[in-house]
Order: C-alpha cells, then sequence, then structure tokens
C-alpha cells in the first residue's frame, strides 16, 4: 500500500545513533560481547582502524556500565540506611509504650499502696526474696487452738473424725 521499508542500512545507522545518543538504554552485556567478537575479527583481519574504533565504542560502554552501576550501589546505600533509621524509629516507638505501661503500672501500684496505707518503703514484689525476709502473717484461725482439734506447727488439723478414730482404737462403727 505505497509503505516503504526501511533498509537493513538505515535500521542499523538509526540503532547505531541512538545507543550513541541513549547509552544507558542498551544492553550493555550483550553489546561488550558483541564488540568483543567485532575487535578479535578485526585484530585478525590486521585493521586497525576498525580496531581502535570498535575500542572506543567498548571503552564508552564500559564508562557508561560504570556509571549505572554506581548509580545502583549509592541507591542500595541509601535505601539501607532509610531501612536502619526506620527501623530505630521502631524500636523507640516500642520502647516508649513500654515505658509508659511501667509508668501506669507504677501509678497503679502507688494508688493501691495509698489506698491500703502501707509503707512505701516496703518492697512490693516478693521473687527473688528468702524464706527468712517474707512477712508472715498470724492469723488467730491458725495459732489458736479450738476445743477438739490437735494442731501441728503449721497449723495443720491432727485430729481424727468420729469414724477414723474409731478405725484406729480398733472398733467397727456402724
Amino acid at each position: 500500500k505505497g509503505e516503504d521499508r526501511p533498509s537493513e542500512e538505515e535500521i542499523r545507522k538509526h540503532q547505531e545513533n541512538y545507543e550513541k545518543v541513549n547509552p544507558e538504554s542498551i544492553n550493555r552485556v550483550a553489546k561488550k560481547k558483541e564488540l568483543s567478537m567485532k575487535i578479535e575479527t578485526a585484530k585478525s583481519k590486521n585493521d586497525d582502524a576498525a580496531v581502535a574504533e570498535l575500542s572506543s565504542r567498548l571503552r564508552l560502554i564500559e564508562e557508561v556500565d560504570q556509571k549505572i552501576r554506581t548509580k545502583s550501589e549509592r541507591r542500595k546505600s541509601e535505601l539501607r540506611v532509610t531501612n536502619t533509621s526506620a527501623l530505630l524509629r521502631l524500636k523507640a516507638t516500642k520502647n516508649k509504650a513500654e515505658n509508659d505501661r511501667k509508668d501506669q503500672i507504677a501509678a497503679i501500684r502507688r494508688t493501691k499502696a495509698g489506698d491500703q496505707a502501707q509503707n512505701v518503703f516496703e518492697r512490693l514484689e516478693t521473687a527473688g526474696q528468702s524464706y527468712f525476709s517474707i512477712k508472715k502473717s498470724k492469723s488467730p484461725a491458725l495459732t489458736l487452738k479450738e476445743p477438739g482439734k490437735e494442731l501441728n506447727g503449721n497449723g495443720l488439723d491432727l485430729s481424727l473424725d468420729q469414724d477414723s478414730a474409731a478405725i484406729a482404737n480398733g472398733v467397727e462403727s456402724r
């Protein structure tokens, strides 16, 4: 329908011009391989002009590759710093929440201590205390001997009920 297709020479020239203008848009690995093969071919034919031109193009591609690699490494480093600072912010937030919770618990303990009129210097927790430092309460139920009950040193009832006493004495109960 009257369409003019570009020739192979026009396509190749356009591609070369595009690569010169936009060197970062090409596949650098494939292009390096292709240029290295062309350089070897030109060396085998002893074509010094082609070797010089292809070598300069190869150096240009390597420079672009180095610039892009440096940019990507710098970007990775920036991301690493950003991630580290985000982690530190998260840790600080968690620490603040933990400290707030501890402050609330301490305030509750202080109000309970005030309500119960306890000594503020008294230890509130018994964790890690020895047996001898724990306060012992002496309630009347454990220390007073009730009629008919024998108590051992721990306040346990050692008296026997009627059935147990009868069995102990060798008399069967009915």
